[in-house]
Order: C-alpha cells, then sequence, then structure tokens
C-alpha cells in the first residue's frame, strides 16, 4: 500500500493569505485551500461559489469541488487535482483565444450587453494547466467575478508580462498583441476597445494600490497615462 504524501504552503502573508495542501494516496490526490483572514476567506468562499456554478454549466473544465465549509473562524475548499503540465508560453495562441471567447459568452446578464460579461480574474499563465489534449485548464477561480469586456484579456497580456518581462516596453507590449486584441473584441462585436482597456487599467491600479504593490501600480499607471 502507498503510504500518503503531502505537500504544504502555508501561502504568501498579507490580507489574502491562504494555506494550501495537496494530498496524494494510492487512491486519489486532492488539494485543499484554508483561509482564517477575512478577506482571504471571502476569495475563498467566492471561489467555491464559481466553481459550483461552472459545474452546472458543464462548458469550463475544472477542479471538482468534492467539499466547502465556511464559519466566522475559517473557510476551505477541498477539490480534485486535474492531471496537465503548467502552460509555458506567456504569449495568446488560438487555444487561449478560443478560452477568452467562451468565457465571455457564459451567463450573460440580463441586459443582455457586452459591458461586464464573467472573467477568470487572473487569467495568468500560472494559473492554467495543459492536457494532452492542449485543451487549457483554468484553476483558481477565486477572483471570478464579472468584469469589463476584456479584463481577462488584457491581464493575460499586460499581467502577465509585467511580472515576467518586467523590462518590456509598454507600447511594444500592445504591438505584440493589437492582433489579438482587434480580434476578440470584433467577436464581441465592439470596434472601439479603448473604453475597455481604460476600465481595466484603473481596476487593476485600485487594486495593485490596494495591494501596496508599487511597482505594479507604476506600471498601470504608466499604461493609463500613454492610452487614457
Amino acid at each position: 500500500m502507498k503510504e500518503a504524501s503531502f505537500f504544504f504552503n502555508i501561502g504568501t502573508p498579507g490580507r489574502e493569505q491562504k494555506a494550501t495542501i495537496i494530498a496524494e494516496n494510492n487512491k486519489a490526490k486532492r488539494f485543499l485551500k484554508f483561509a482564517q483572514k477575512p478577506i482571504a476567506q471571502q476569495l475563498v468562499k467566492n471561489e467555491a461559489k464559481i466553481l459550483k456554478k461552472l459545474e452546472s454549466q458543464n462548458v469550463i473544465k475544472t477542479p471538482r469541488l468534492i467539499n466547502y465549509v465556511n464559519n466566522k473562524d475559517f473557510t476551505f475548499i477541498l477539490t480534485d487535482v486535474i492531471k496537465g503540465k503548467k502552460v509555458s508560453f506567456t504569449s495568446i495562441n488560438d487555444k487561449i483565444f478560443e478560452l477568452l471567447c467562451v468565457l465571455g459568452e457564459l451567463f450573460p446578464l440580463a441586459q443582455n450587453n457586452n459591458e461586464r460579461v464573467f472573467s477568470h480574474g487572473d487569467f495568468c499563465p500560472w494559473n492554467m494547466l495543459k492536457e494532452d489534449s492542449q485543451d487549457i485548464i483554468l484553476i483558481d477561480w477565486e477572483m471570478a467575478s464579472f468584469k469589463s469586456l476584456g479584463y481577462d484579456l488584457f491581464t493575460y497580456i499586460f499581467h502577465t508580462n509585467f511580472l515576467i518581462n518586467e523590462k518590456k516596453e509598454i507600447k511594444d507590449i500592445m504591438e505584440d498583441n493589437i492582433y489579438w486584441i482587434k480580434k476578440y473584441f470584433n467577436y464581441f462585436d465592439v470596434q472601439n476597445y479603448n473604453q475597455y482597456l481604460i476600465s481595466f487599467v484603473v481596476s487593476k491600479m485600485n487594486i495593485e494600490k490596494g495591494k501596496h504593490k508599487t511597482q505594479l501600480y507604476s506600471k498601470y499607471k504608466q499604461l493609463f497615462d500613454i492610452y487614457g
């Protein structure tokens, strides 16, 4: 009989700190996310809600929610672990584009417009796994909500580059991705994407300012100064 193995991570200190555990035995592999700080608890609570909602749609493959507990002292979710390889690419490709479009069409709001669409919220390579079929699986849904059209697209383009390619000029990032930006907004029948870009940038500036991440805030401020 194979002994159980555990991998434990206490998380990054701060108001969003969450502990994670991956446990494995001869029968199954499980992932647990545990939070005690109020903001972290809200994020885990949101992830549980989103996973339930996505499972009912059966459109996007996600980790299966096995258990969820929420009380005043702690919140945790327990999910299965999907087999897949980490995504190594940081540029948009056809598979990423297809997933962005599927997300944008999930759960349409009652007013039936494109201003706010369902979004993963942290649509970056490190939250993706690639199956043998080359399909992309999204994990870590705690930031998911309705956001401005293109939020996930711009997150993948700018947030990824700001963290991985720190020295790359903003105009070069835009030039490398303008094809995908235009293609995405054309798909949603939107001709002028600038207002959605600015909405994204302002939102990210507020988030990074709240986290006291001055370097990322500065990057988004530069983006705003160029295109705002």
